[in-house]
């Protein structure tokens, strides 16, 4: 339970930080910097001490299996392929979110075959029916695909497939 001091310092407990914790991982995952910043921001706090039971709380969940980086970043690698983003929009996404750069590098890596049919849907939902022969049209599929995270590689790959559309 939370209690007030002097009206205006707020007093939290273990318990607090952890049912917090909890009640965030029930709606969705989230990664463990993502995490902290939302129990920093639910308790308001700045000082050092009470940042350290906020850290001791995500370790301890982290023991217990409720927090994982990359169970987080396999999830929402996943749900990200299926809106259509590529590697570079997703690792970009990811990072900034502060997931380990390894991890993110070790999923993408695990989902590699999976770009060429997202491009090829992408494609086709864009552009269906249009001839993509001239440099203004494939200039416009580039830089929509570009857009969306894919690489030169990825993109030349799939517009090669379908140059006979």
């Amino acid at each position: 339970m939370w209690t007030w001091l002097l009206g205006a310092v707020l007093v939290f407990s273990d318990k607090d930080i952890r049912e917090a914790a909890i009640k965030f991982l029930a709606m969705r995952e989230y990664g463990r910097y993502e995490l902290f910043v939302r129990l920093k921001q639910k308790f308001k706090t700045e000082d050092d001490a009470r940042l350290d039971r906020i850290q001791k709380t995500l370790e301890s969940l982290e023991d217990a299996g409720y927090l994982s980086d990359r169970r987080f970043t396999e999830s929402f690698v996943r749900a990200r392929i299926e809106k259509g983003y590529g590697p570079n929009y997703i690792r970009a996404d990811l990072l900034g979110r502060g997931i380990d750069s390894g991890i993110v590098e070790e999923v993408l890596r695990n989902h590699e075959n999976d770009w060429l049919p997202v491009l090829t849907r992408l494609r086709n939902k864009k552009f269906a029916g249009v001839p993509v022969k001239d440099y203004k049209t494939k200039s416009k599929v580039f830089g929509y695909l570009a857009r969306r995270g894919f690489t030169q590689g990825q993109i030349r790959s799939a517009l090669e497939l379908h140059e006979d559309d």
